[in-house]
Formats: structure tokens, sequence, C-alpha cells
């Protein structure tokens, strides 16, 4: 930065990397990226805990792929610099959708009941990038080629840095409401309860012919038990993690509502003026 700042014609023009127009351009494509993170990070862990293995949930990658296309191949089709606040609507409420469909998984769940849910985040990643990636291209190419460089700086380090930034913190959100999840659960597992007491006595039933002393037979049915408890208490906090992407997701959403509103009252209302001064 020292270096750069001192130079002519510097390479990277940080006091343009550092205006409000790139920061803004910069915290969005971030943010999304953090969000878009639920499908590489948080649903993939989410199969993973259930025991399902790569074979297993080909398919979904398949169709997530097709939906990136026919996103991207509708966004070439429609895209215009006036139609980019739309876009990124819809792509949000895709995100929204998607995440909150999600977040109804059970233990019973599978690949195939979350390929809606997963066809429309991948449509949301394949709709929002295009645009935004349009608008600070846009914003460089007005300066000069040199600040293309710039630019491409800017997207690749939100993009690395976001992908981080998700994994790191779903992993972290969902270990934390792990934790929460099986201290209710254990709390409501007495062996005084007859249907606690049932369900380890069904679970120790399979070992029955191998282990004669009820001692261990019991042991081994509270253990089963406890494998359960934690499984349960792991997809309630993965349940969680889709909540929060789509809770962030509407966020994002009322608050570019919210801008495009007020930048259109603002226009309208300085129409009328300039109208009076003409």
């Amino acid at each position: 930065v020292v270096i750069e700042l001192n130079r002519e014609k510097p390479l990277l023009d940080i006091r343009w990397i550092a205006s409000k127009e790139i920061v803004h351009f910069a915290g969005t494509i971030l943010l999304f990226r953090l969000v878009v993170s639920e499908q590489s990070t948080v649903a993939n862990n989410f199969f993973q805990n259930l025991g399902l293995l790569n074979d297993q949930i080909s398919m979904i990658y398949i169709i997530s792929m097709l939906a990136m296309v026919v996103a991207g191949l509708s966004c070439a089709a429609v895209m215009t610099p006036a139609r980019v606040p739309a876009i990124h609507a819809v792509a949000l409420t895709f995100l929204i959708v998607g995440s909150y469909m999600d977040s109804q998984s059970t233990n019973l769940t599978r690949p195939s009941e979350m390929y809606v849910s997963q066809a429309c985040i991948a449509a949301a990643t394949a709709l929002f990038l295009p645009p935004a990636m349009s608008v600070g291209l846009t914003s460089a190419l007005k300066r000069g080629p040199n600040y293309i460089l710039s630019f491409i700086i800017v997207f690749l380090a939100t993009q690395s840095l976001g992908g981080l930034l998700g994994q790191a913190a779903f992993g972290t959100f969902i270990t934390i409401r792990e934790k929460f999840h099986s201290n209710i659960l254990a709390e409501s597992i007495v062996l005084s309860d007859p249907l606690v007491a049932q369900r380890v006595a069904q679970l120790s039933s399979g070992y029955s012919r191998m282990i004669t002393d009820k001692a261990l037979l019991n042991a081994e049915g509270i253990a089963l038990l406890s494998q359960q408890t934690t499984r349960e208490a792991n997809i309630l906090a993965y349940n969680d993690a889709f909540l929060l992407i789509a809770g962030i997701s509407l966020a994002a959403l009322i608050v570019l509502l919210t801008h495009v509103s007020l930048r259109a009252f603002l226009r309208a209302r300085g129409a009328p003026l300039a109208v009076q001064t003409s």
C-alpha cells in the first residue's frame, strides 16, 4: 500500500479501491459470497453428517449445475444496467426460499428432497454475480484500462475471503448450536422416564444375543441413544444455520429494496424541482 500510494502511475489504485463506491461493491459481493457458502459448506456437511457418500449426493450437484446454466443464460438475456437491482432482488429471493426450505430438514431428509432448494441457491449465484461484476467493471473502465487490474484484485479477494469466512463462521455457528441443542436434549433423557427406558431397551435388543450381562446391555443401549441424540442435535444446528442464512438474505433484500425506493423517491422529488427552475 505504501509503495502504490507513492507511485505516479500505480499498479493498484488504493485510493480508488478505498472509495465509497468500490467499498460498497466489495461489501455487497463479500456478503453474497458469504451467504452462498450455504451450498458448498453447510449443505454438503449436512449430508456427510447423515452418513451419505459422494455417489449418493452426486445428482444434487448435477441439478445445481443445470440450474446455474439456465439462470446464467436467463440473466444474460435480460441484463441491463437499469435491471441490476431487480435481478439482485430475484437472486436474494431465491436464496431466502432455498435456505428456508433447507431449514426444515430432519434425519429422514435425503438429497432428492433438497433438489428444489439447492437449485434455487445455485440459480441465485448465477443471477447475482454477473450484474455485480458488470457494475464494478463498468466503474473501472470509466477510469481507464489500468483500473481493470484493481477491479480484478477486489473481486478475487472478496470471493476468496467470502468463501473462507463463510466456512469458518457457519462452522463455528453450527458447533455452538449443536452444543446448545445437545444440552437441551440431554436434559430430557432420564432413565426413570418410561419412554426413555423403552427406547434404550429397543436399541439394546439387537445385542441381546451377544451380551448376556444386563448392565452391559443397558449401557450399550444408552450409548446408542446418546449417538442418536448427538445426531439430532447436529441436524437442529444445521437447520439453525440454514435459517440464519435465510435471515441474512432477507435483511439484504430489505436493505436493497429500501435503497432502490429511496433513490427513486429522491429522483422523483428532484424532477419537479428541475422543471420549476427551468
